[in-house]
């Protein structure tokens, strides 16, 4: 760190710029030049088409050149940016592996006590149905007295809380997920019309690999429609 609080990262930039600013003052000016030089082409007979090639090929090595002194210029910032990032990954880490032991042990303690949550108010649901079905029964056999205080018991019964209590700034976030378990299933549902179209996706990569393939024009395989699309390719020149 400086005196001033920065950690030189400032002075990285600066450096780097000033190195390489002149250079690409110059490199801007002859792409301008090449940018005016592609913008009048027209390809109407062979020669043409050669011309354009070189141009072409000039495009290509430009931008080569372009990269080139790009990474020139950002790899100390990049070098810079790694250093510190290295200083601070092992307090990080530390401190994310603490987070997940502490809310590990949390989660764990949440679970258990909402199943005893769970229990005590399937026990207090069961009491104030035995409690009812005694108090009816006693009103059917003109027990009134009894009826009544089996009544006013199961009203009585206490009702557990729904969920433990939070941890002041904490709270238990619940989020549901989907695994496929039967690909073959989830198609057929999809091809019937039980479940919609956008549960599944078309794996385009592996569908272009198959297309790079067989190289056959049509409809490869059911639904999928192979073509062919050209482009110009051409190689970098040698530039100063």
């Amino acid at each position: 760190m400086t005196s001033n609080g920065t950690d030189g990262s400032d002075a990285v930039t600066r450096a780097a710029v000033t190195t390489g600013e002149p250079r690409l003052d110059e490199e801007r000016e002859r792409v301008a030049l090449v940018f005016r030089r592609a913008g009048s082409v027209e390809v109407r007979t062979a020669e043409d088409n050669a011309d354009a090639a070189k141009i072409l090929e000039e495009i290509k090595g430009r931008a080569r050149d372009m990269e080139a002194l790009r990474k020139s210029m950002t790899r100390p910032i990049m070098d810079a940016k790694l250093r510190i990032d290295n200083l601070f990954r092992p307090i990080e880490e530390q401190l994310a592996d603490a987070e997940q032991h502490v809310k590990g042990a949390m989660l764990a303690f949440h679970r258990q006590e909402q199943r005893r949550l769970d229990a005590e108010r399937a026990a207090a649901e069961a009491e104030r149905r035995r409690l009812e079905a005694e108090a009816s029964k006693a009103a059917q056999e003109g027990r009134l007295a009894d009826a009544a205080a089996a009544a006013e018991e199961s009203f009585a019964v206490p009702e557990p809380p729904r969920a433990p209590v939070r941890a002041a700034g904490t709270g238990v976030l619940t989020t549901w997920h989907a695994e496929v378990v039967d690909i073959q299933a989830l198609l057929l549902a999809v091809a019937t019309g039980e479940a919609p179209i956008g549960l599944v996706k078309a794996d385009e990569q592996a569908l272009n690999a198959l297309a790079r393939a067989t190289k056959i024009e049509g409809i490869g395989v059911p639904g999928v429609r192979f073509y062919k699309q050209d482009s110009m390719r051409g190689r970098a020149g040698g530039l100063r």
